[in-house]
């Protein structure tokens, strides 16, 4: 406590009075990421809610990676939390992470299945699209939180990303 109360410039003695101790704080760190990371599902899925297909898709990739782009800490401290964090804690953190991440996945799950039934995806089980679309963001915010790469690599990745996924005329390969 006294080393988290240095770094943000007051005494311990005032962080004492808002929580009892380093467990407490992490708690209530952890209630603001899932806060946050609720919000952030609940905009990037609604605002796309009418985009075409495409653009749809586009969206929740770039504006997510772009939130925690703007908010590092966010994102570090869900990392960190899930690797570091005493089983206690996390006992009482990570479901509630996995369950919103769980929602998450499950409602771009909807997403891929539409776009298949469209045929504009190619054809596949839609959930593992899901954890694929997941899983490349991820990897993009992580090389842009390391590596600092300017914007247009979020784009060049999202082209190579819909080229594998996008349905092709297979005549023409």
């Amino acid at each position: 406590m006294n080393d988290i109360a240095d770094a943000v410039g007051i005494v311990k003695a005032s962080l004492y009075s808002h929580y009892s101790g380093k467990d407490d704080l992490f708690l209530a760190v952890g209630e603001d990421f899932l806060c946050d990371f609720a919000v952030l599902s609940d905009r990037l899925f609604g605002v796309s809610e009418n985009m075409n297909f495409p653009d749809k898709l586009h969206y929740i990739f770039t504006e997510y990676i772009f939130h925690y782009l703007r908010n590092p800490l966010l994102i570090n401290f869900a990392s960190q939390s899930i690797k570091f964090v005493p089983d206690e804690l996390t006992q009482s953190f990570l479901p509630k992470y996995q369950k919103l991440e769980e929602d998450y996945r499950r409602r771009l799950t909807v997403i891929f299945t539409e776009g298949m039934r469209q045929g504009i995806i190619r054809p596949g089980e839609p959930g593992k699209k899901a954890w694929s679309f997941k899983s490349t963001r991820d990897g993009v915010l992580t090389w842009m939180l390391v590596a600092q790469m300017g914007e247009e690599t979020i784009e060049e990745f999202w082209n190579d990303f819909w080229f594998g996924m996008a349905e092709r005329d297979e005549s023409l390969q």
